[in-house]
């Protein structure tokens, strides 16, 4: 009941060694082959030499970044984490350290220069505005000189040491033959608060450094492992780029990767073996019980299964028997059923052999149950002092009531696994609590917790509002994202809208199922009921002939409508589907 384990796997050799190498990997017969190029140096590969060179280089600078705060005296360390979170945030902190040393160098220089000029405030615009330019220069005793003989207006606001701090004013914009700076955009006292305000972050910041920096032994494992990656992809690529040779790529199952290693003892060849990505083309092996083993076989012809996904071969071997089941409700086309399906298996068609058989033995036992066989009903044709125990196939009412149980115990079901899949924060827990408060009301309904408690009735009612109310706070929470996950409203109003529809729809797609079975079953009737009318021998060969038409209709409906509401009503909720399964290459016998 689960996906086999596989691990990517790939090869290089030299060509002529390629037949050598497909031979003893057809006798090994382990392998699935994906891919056999002779150029496997593709655009994927150089994009992943391109993004292992960038994470490559993040880790150097992350790991010489948190070397300046080791063996800080006050950091607290930090709770260990692992190293991609730890890279990510050690970027994050260094990008952030060297924007604040920047902006302090930055506030300092231009404290050093302005201060000298005191205390002012400027606003170059309305200068501009009223034809007036000042200007700021730090000057030499010779760019004093040629300010003195060119005869522009200028104020000496401080000397120190052999430099003069210079305020140039002009009535018009001038080329001055040295540096001149505009005045500040903000007031001296602004920047002083700016300063103050980067100094104190910046200490904020070496105390989150020093603590980052405890876990640097982190970091450079993972420096290691992303560099010997990066080797690997290069060295991949050089042995891509040759003429003389060949990659391969395919997958093998994780308990046969020894056997491919004997296989390929003795040849020289490089062999990676790694574990699949989501983004690969996987195919799935499954491992099921004998006796839901066939039923692999309805999963391939449909939706199929992910690797990534859990195996749901048992359920749905379950659900395809009782539909099948419903759909027929009659032991004696059970009978023909299971004869059908002994026929198939020995003429090599196991898989729906074995299916056919288990619905027939299921629908024997229901058919039994229901008191019908090939139409004649126990009650009033064979065993008249003994009414079936079920009345499926005579009450219309019983049939339609239980076909809605069906699907409101099936759409519960079919919750329950997407939740057990997916998780918690999934839409499929508003609608499993919805389904719950069906089921509470269909308690009070048939009455069957009467007598339990003083008024069972409003507790029951109780109940069912709660689930409802919590199944519309879980969709407001986890609303299904159709419109991505940055519209929240959007998906909220839809999944408010859809939700409910969505669940009364597809409870109500079973009702099918009490179509099916009351038309097989008044066919049944009415082969039997004409048969009597016709002479004797016309009504022995009119009934056998009328009733396997009869079967074969009812047989149709199985395998469409069990299918049917299989994969699109219950599968849908958590199926996601694939259709890649794995067929190793190896030696075949053809028969």
């Amino acid at each position: 009941m689960s996906v086999v384990t596989v691990r990517n796997v790939k090869i290089v050799a030299h060509k002529k060694d390629r037949d050598a190498l497909m031979t003893a990997l057809q006798d090994a017969g382990v392998l699935h082959i994906s891919a056999l190029n002779t150029k496997a140096c593709d655009q994927a590969n150089q994009e992943a030499i391109h993004e292992i060179s960038l994470k490559l280089l993040e880790t150097i600078k992350a790991i010489n970044f948190l070397r300046k705060f080791l063996g800080s005296p006050t950091a607290i360390p930090e709770k260990v984490i692992d190293g991609e979170t730890l890279l990510a945030r050690s970027t994050s902190l260094r990008l952030h350290y060297e924007q604040c040393t920047k902006a302090i160098e930055t506030l300092k220089n231009q404290l050093e220069f302005y201060g000298h000029f005191g205390e002012f405030a400027i606003s170059p615009s309305i200068l501009e505005a009223s034809s007036i330019y000042v200007r700021f220069a730090k000057l030499t005793e010779d760019e004093m000189s040629v300010l003195k003989e060119a005869s522009w207006a200028y104020k000496i606001a401080a000397q120190v040491n052999q430099y003069y701090y210079v305020v140039l004013i002009s009535c018009q914009k001038i080329s001055y033959p040295f540096a001149a700076k505009e005045s500040p955009n903000q007031p001296l006292t602004r920047l002083k608060e700016r300063l103050r305000e980067e100094t104190t972050r910046l200490v904020k910041l070496d105390k989150e450094a020093s603590r980052l920096a405890y876990q640097i032994r982190i970091l450079e494992t993972l420096h290691e492992t992303t560099l010997i990656t990066h080797d690997r992809l290069q060295e991949s690529k050089k042995m891509c780029e040759r003429d003389d040779l060949i990659g391969l790529s395919g997958f093998v199952l994780y308990h046969a990767i020894s056997e491919l290693k004997k296989a390929l003892s003795g040849k020289l060849v490089g062999l990676i073996i790694t574990e699949p990505t989501v983004d690969q083309d996987i195919p799935v092996e499954l491992s099921n019980p004998k006796a839901f083993k066939g039923f692999e076989s309805i999963l391939r012809a449909f939706s199929g299964i992910n690797y990534f996904e859990k195996d749901k071969t048992v359920i749905i071997s379950l659900l395809f028997m009782f539909f099948g089941a419903l759909c027929l409700l009659d032991a004696g086309y059970g009978f023909l059923l299971m004869v059908g399906g002994y026929i198939l298996a020995i003429k090599k068609n196991r898989d729906f052999g074995q299916v056919f058989i288990g619905t027939g033995a299921i629908t024997m036992i229901l058919g039994i149950l229901c008191g019908q066989v090939f139409g004649l009903v126990f009650a009033k044709d064979i065993m008249l002092n003994i009414p079936p125990l079920l009345t499926l196939a005579t009450d219309p009412m019983v049939c339609f009531t239980f076909s809605l149980v069906v699907g409101v115990v099936v759409m519960g079901l079919s919750n329950m696994v997407a939740i057990y899949q997916n998780g918690p924060k999934t839409h499929a827990v508003g609608c499993l609590l919805l389904v719950g408060a069906a089921i509470t009301l269909m308690l009070k309904k048939s009455g069957l917790l009467l007598g339990q408690f003083s008024d069972p009735s409003a507790l029951l009612n109780n109940i069912a509002i709660g689930f409802l109310c919590l199944g519309i706070l879980s969709w407001i929470v986890f609303p299904d994202p159709v419109f991505g996950q940055k519209h929240r409203v959007a998906n909220v109003l839809w999944m408010l809208y859809s939700g409910p529809i969505g669940l009364v729809q597809d409870i109500l797609s079973h009702m099918r199922l009490f179509g099916i079975a009351l038309s097989g079953s008044i066919l049944a009737l009415v082969i039997n009921k004409i048969s009597l009318l016709l002479p004797i021998f016309l009504g022995a060969i009119f009934a056998p002939l009328g009733h396997f038409l009869v079967f074969l209709l009812s047989l149709l409906s199985l395998y469409i409508h069990s299918n049917r509401l299989i994969f699109l009503e219950f599968g849908s909720k958590c199926i996601h589907g694939g259709h890649r399964y794995f067929k190793p290459f190896a030696r075949r016998i053809w028969s």
